[in-house]
């Protein structure tokens, strides 16, 4: 699946470059981009659906975070609000590019 990708991703960049188009390529320093409360969720129940022997398909995973209680839901999107403050001062050291680069606050 990932070879598919990087092969569809490989010929949209040539196709481009023939019409002389500009393709931007991400940075190697570049922050990972931010995590939602599902991906959380789902990269904590994922081990223990298999471990429980379900395949952990995200139709099993979309139908388990539907019906978890609005503390553990609260508690996800705890996660996701700290990972999107984390992305942010990561970006804007990324875009400053350590000049005058804000610090996150303590």
């Amino acid at each position: 699946m990932i070879k598919n990708n990087i092969i569809a991703l490989s010929r949209v960049k040539k196709i481009a470059e023939k019409r002389g188009e500009i393709v931007e390529t991400k940075g190697p320093n570049k922050p990972k981009h931010l995590i939602s409360a599902y991906l959380f969720f789902a990269m904590e129940m994922r081990p223990k659906l298999h471990a429980a022997g379900f395949d952990a398909s995200g139709v099993e995973l979309g139908e388990r975070w539907r019906f978890i209680s609005q503390e553990e839901r609260q508690r996800f999107q705890f996660m996701a609000v700290k990972d999107s403050e984390r992305y942010y001062w990561e970006m804007a050291a990324y875009n400053n590019m350590g000049h005058n680069a804000p610090t996150p606050p303590m």
